[in-house]
C-alpha cells in the first residue's frame, strides 16, 4: 500500500500453527499449544515459518478443524461477520444480498448470514452456482447471466465484495432503509464511497 513500492515488506496475514516459546509475561497460552491469529494489524509475516505475534492476537484453534481449515478463517470469516452484523446489522428475516458469494469473505458470508436466519441471495458465476447453493443460499444469481442491479428486488442489507458495480446501481437495489456494505472493491470505486457516498446516495 505505498506510494511507489509496497509499504509493509512481510507479506501474509492468517496462520495456523504451534506455539514454540513464549515470553515472561504471557499468561494465556505455552509451548505446545495450538492457535491460529490474523498478524494484519501487527506487521504481518504469515508466510514465514515462526512468527512473533502478541498474546492478544492469538486464539486456541477450534479441536475439530485441521491447521489448513484453520488458517482458512481469521481475516475472510471475521471481514463476513463484521460486515453483517457490526456494520450491516443483519436482522433475521431480512432479504440479504452477498455480491460476490463464492469467495473467501463471500462463502463465510453465505453461512454466517443463514445462521442469523436471513433469506441469502448469493451472487457469483457459472461454475460456483452449486458450491454456493450447497452453502445454504435460497436464491443464487449467475452474474454472467443476469445484472441483479437491472432487477425490481430489492434487499435490506448489500454486501459487495467486489468492485463490478458503482454505488448508484447498489442504491438502486436496496429498500428504502436499506443498508450497503462495502468489504472490497476497485480503487475507484473505495474513492467514490470515501468521497463522494453521503453527497450522491443519502
Amino acid at each position: 500500500m505505498g506510494l511507489l513500492k509496497p509499504k509493509g515488506t512481510r507479506i501474509g496475514a492468517d496462520i495456523a500453527g504451534v506455539v514454540e516459546s513464549v515470553g515472561k509475561n504471557v499468561t494465556q497460552f505455552k509451548a505446545g499449544d495450538e492457535i491460529y491469529a490474523d498478524l494484519a494489524s501487527c506487521g504481518g509475516g504469515g508466510f514465514a515459518e515462526y512468527v512473533t505475534v502478541p498474546e492478544s492476537y492469538l486464539a486456541f484453534k477450534p479441536a475439530n478443524l485441521s491447521f489448513e481449515e484453520s488458517a482458512a478463517v481469521p481475516m475472510a470469516a471475521v471481514t463476513a461477520l463484521q460486515g453483517l452484523s457490526d456494520k450491516g446489522k443483519i436482522q433475521a428475516g431480512q432479504k440479504v444480498l452477498i455480491n460476490g458469494a463464492s469467495g473467501g469473505v463471500g462463502t463465510y458470508a453465505v453461512q454466517l448470514a443463514k445462521h442469523f436466519r436471513a433469506k441469502v441471495t448469493a451472487v457469483c458465476s457459472t461454475r460456483n452456482v452449486e458450491m454456493v447453493r450447497s452453502l445454504g443460499a435460497d436464491h443464487v444469481i449467475d452474474y454472467t447471466q443476469k445484472n441483479f442491479t437491472e432487477g425490481d428486488e430489492k434487499y435490506d442489507l448489500i454486501l459487495g465484495v467486489n468492485g463490478y458495480h458503482p454505488l448508484s446501481a447498489y442504491k438502486r437495489s436496496l429498500t428504502p432503509e436499506g443498508k450497503y456494505v462495502m468489504a472490497g472493491g476497485t480503487p475507484k470505486q473505495i474513492f467514490s464511497a470515501v468521497f463522494f457516498w453521503k453527497h450522491h446516495v443519502n
